[in-house]
This record gives structure tokens, C-alpha cells and sequence, in this order.
């Protein structure tokens, strides 16, 4: 199993130490550019392989229509806001992986 650096990061973010735009920039960043690069790694090193890959790049698109859909939203809702729509979709994604490693 591959994992995605970047949604252990996220509660930090959510703490709101950091000014939204700081705070965007940087999980763009992980998300954009150092997930496809440990992947790579991860292909090289033989943790991962081709199946992965392939997923990867077709679940890519929905990547770049959050971003996309993120950008178009920045700075158009409250700081409260887009902490309270990142934690819902954090603890949406926490109960989906529950409910596959108990189902």
C-alpha cells in the first residue's frame, strides 16, 4: 500500500496558526508536486507498481478539479469556513477508510 503524504498535515493547517493563503500554498504543494514524486519513488524502490500507477493517474482529474474548485472558492469564504468544509471532508475521508478496514 502507497500512502499520500500531505492529510496527516492537514489538522495542522486546520489549527489556524497559519494564514489561509500559507496554509493553501503549502498543501498545494504537497499534494501537487510531492505526491507524484514519492510515488515515483515508491515505483523505483519497489514499494508500489504499475496498478498504482495507473490508478493514480486516472483519479488525477478529480485532483486537479478540487484544485481547480479550491482556487475558485479561495478567498470568497471566512476563515471558519474553510476550516469547518476541510475538517468535514478530512473526517468524511477519516469514516470511508474506517468503514473499508472494518467492512
Amino acid at each position: 500500500m502507497v500512502s499520500r503524504p500531505g492529510p496527516g498535515m492537514a489538522p495542522f493547517y486546520l489549527r489556524g496558526r497559519l494564514e489561509p493563503a500559507a496554509a493553501r500554498a503549502s498543501m498545494m504543494a504537497i499534494f501537487l508536486v510531492l505526491t507524484p514524486l514519492s510515488a515515483a519513488v515508491f515505483l523505483w524502490r519497489g514499494v508500489g507498481g504499475w496498478e498504482e500507477v495507473e490508478l493514480a493517474l486516472l483519479l488525477f482529474p478529480a485532483v486537479l478539479f478540487g484544485d481547480w474548485f479550491g482556487h475558485r472558492a479561495f478567498g470568497r469564504v471566512s476563515k471558519t469556513q474553510w476550516q469547518v468544509a476541510t475538517a468535514i471532508v478530512l473526517g468524511s475521508a477519516a469514516i470511508g477508510a474506517l468503514w473499508k478496514l472494518i467492512a
